[in-house]
């Protein structure tokens, strides 16, 4: 018996982290099942959290020894999904990637229908370390282990071990109910485009699997400054480190106040105690670190996607204010208290402010560690020794589209010289060293929240905040299953675009949007998202449509005879349509036809439009908003 898969399942298992379900599918002339049907270039899932993994199978062996899906650790996969000669159907777990680990989970003994098609389904509960298995979507077995699993970072594999038909593969990040794993076998639920006429399976499925934000700790944050730019003993060298991403920012640094001798006489040209360099005699050394969370919406408004208690238009901010350091060790105990310093002086020493600005619309801090103050922590020393971290809670409270500007300062009162103004104060942002301070705030970080459904035809995501400055990026795969043709275009037309047709007569090609080229370059200039209702998309899509007559007019589709709608092929284009640089784009130095059209499956150009729009609705990519593509 032959194995193998059918086409009509290939939807994107490379892409399975992430809110969608995965599917995959590939054609095998094996026998004996001696090589796996399919296999990922990468993980697909996390083995150490919950998840479900599911198919379709056909066997004609009652006592196959099968494995449906595996994810190979070195000696070790973490679970088996599969068929055992005395144990029938089973989904067990190792307790460790090691040749003596142990084996729990479901053994069921009940043995698998043969010569027909049947639904087998896993689902992993790590929160209880359950494990169960289904057929045909009724539970057979639930079992708990003793341990919890392991995560096998390495390549998956379809039908590793296996004689027969496997198909509609999926998995997901999450442990499904039976009602989920029900609506899963209905054909139907795994078309995209279908989702949007039932908004109710489209809500159960878009809540399956996490986004991946990159969010980064307090911690974490720090440690990437040392590897950076030294330890906290290189105060002088001044300087930080800055890190942004579309859903997070981290600003550390080193910094330094000035301790100035007490001055007494009053400048009255700039109404202020003036200072020089040379009445500097000590400096107070502190490491400041500022980590930022924004959030993307779920699909239903209610809430976040892969959290719960945050709303969609908040942006969490964690601060700290540490290790504190000075040369005289006399100077240090004047900070602390000793030698007669007033105790109400010593208590507004150090101050953290959280400025936020909101322009037309508020934004304003709702909630901190610090009580009533919310935005502002006063405190002595000792005070600041005892307690390094804070946290707070900016919400945008627009309805449409709107910026939040975020300015955390830290702020030094010198105790020993009360009443002399002698206040300092310091940007936990930028760097002072490279910014003019008039310019400071100019850099401060910036968030843009809206609550406009993206996604595709159904709202998969309601709503976010993304920094402003962080570049968005769109990833391919060129061997992704589901859109690895899509891929191999667009790589052609970034790299080779004299081979790709429209010909340019008047020059060379300079197709944009490329993340791998030099940003100074034409190719390296970021594509500009525009919407659908505009003349632009309408002018892109022509241009295209043009190119497609003229150069594969005899591709296979209902016009050239040919009935199997499964052949036909769509003419994809890049610059993507929806962009200003498409098609129809006339670029003031390098005129018309930069952008490239190549006939391929009408599968793959389906399922590659769907994924860039949820990216642009992952990433909110809004009217006008750049972003670059990237090809692995």
């Amino acid at each position: 018996m032959s194995s193998s898969l059918s086409w009509w399942s290939c939807l994107a298992l490379l892409h399975i982290r992430g809110n969608r379900t995965s599917h995959v599918s590939q054609q095998s002339d094996r026998e004996g099942g001696e090589e796996p049907l399919a296999q990922t270039n990468g993980p697909v899932i996390h083995t150490d959290e919950s998840f479900s993994a599911a198919a379709w199978l056909r066997w004609g062996d009652v006592d196959g020894d099968y494995s449906v899906i595996e994810q190979k650790g070195t000696h070790q996969s973490p679970f088996r999904l599969g068929s055992d000669p005395q144990r029938g159907l089973v989904f067990t777990f190792t307790s460790a990637d090691t040749a003596e680990a142990a084996v729990e989970g479901v053994r069921s003994d009940v043995k698998p229908p043969v010569n027909e098609w049947f639904h087998l389904a896993g689902v992993y509960d790590a929160e209880t370390k359950t494990v169960s298995l289904y057929l045909n979507g009724t539970l057979i077995k639930s079992e708990p282990i003793s341990f919890k699993s392991w995560d096998a970072n390495s390549k998956s594999t379809l039908g590793s071990i296996m004689r027969g038909d496997l198909d509609d593969v999926r998995v997901y990040q999450t442990p499904l109910t039976a009602e989920q794993l029900g609506n899963i076998m209905k054909p139907q639920s795994f078309d995209i485009g279908a989702r949007a006429q039932t908004k109710s399976r489209v809500s159960a499925a878009q809540n399956v699997g996490q986004f991946k934000y990159d969010h980064m700790s307090l911690e974490q944050c720090e440690s990437e400054r040392d590897k950076r730019i030294g330890t906290s003993n290189s105060w002088d060298s001044g300087g930080g480190w800055d890190w942004l991403v579309p859903y997070a920012g981290c600003w550390s640094r080193h910094q330094q106040f000035a301790i100035y001798k007490e001055i007494k006489e009053y400048d009255k040209s700039c109404g202020c105690y003036k200072r020089k360099a040379e009445d500097i005699e000590e400096w107070l050394n502190f490491d400041t670190t500022v980590v930022m969370h924004s959030y993307l919406g779920n699909g239903n408004g209610t809430g976040i996607t892969g959290g719960t208690g945050r709303n969609s238009r908040d942006i969490k901010v964690w601060t700290r204010v540490d290790n504190f350091k000075t040369q005289d060790t006399g100077f240090w105990g004047l900070l602390l208290g000793a030698g007669g310093t007033d105790p109400e002086d010593l208590k507004n020493t150090l101050k953290l402010k959280i400025e936020v600005k909101g322009g037309t619309t508020p934004c304003s801090v709702i909630e901190s560690t610090v009580g009533n103050a919310r935005d502002t922590r006063t405190g002595s020393m000792r005070m600041w020794l005892d307690r390094s971290d804070d946290d707070f809670i900016v919400r945008s409270q627009a309805s449409k589209v709107s910026h939040c500007t975020i300015m955390p300062w830290v702020i030094y009162n010198n105790p020993t010289t009360p009443g002399h103004g002698d206040q300092q104060v310091a940007a936990a942002w930028g760097d002072a060293n490279r910014v003019p301070e008039n310019k400071l705030r100019e850099t401060a970080p910036r968030v843009r929240c809206d609550s406009i459904g993206m996604g595709g035809a159904v709202n998969y995501y309601i709503g976010g905040c993304v920094f402003n400055g962080a570049s968005r990026v769109y990833t391919m795969n060129t061997f992704n299953l589901s859109n690895g043709a899509v891929a191999r275009h667009i790589q052609k037309a970034l790299t080779n675009p004299q081979d790709t047709v429209p010909f340019k007569a008047d020059g060379p090609k300079h197709i944009p949007g490329n993340w791998n080229a030099s940003r100074s370059s034409p190719e390296g200039k970021p594509l500009e998202r525009i919407y659908t209702n505009t003349n632009a998309y309408k002018n892109n899509v022509d241009a295209k449509d043009k190119v497609c007559e003229e150069f594969f007019d005899d591709r296979p589709r209902k016009k050239t005879g040919e009935i199997d709608k499964s052949r036909w092929e769509h003419c994809d284009e890049y610059p993507f349509a929806s962009t200003r640089q498409g098609g129809g784009f006339d670029h003031p130095e390098y005129g018309k036809n930069n952008f490239s059209v190549y006939a391929l499956t009408g599968s793959q150009n389906t399922s590659a439009g769907t994924d860039l729009n949820i990216f642009y609705g992952r990433y909110r990519v809004l009217n006008g908003n750049q972003f670059w593509v990237a090809i692995k």
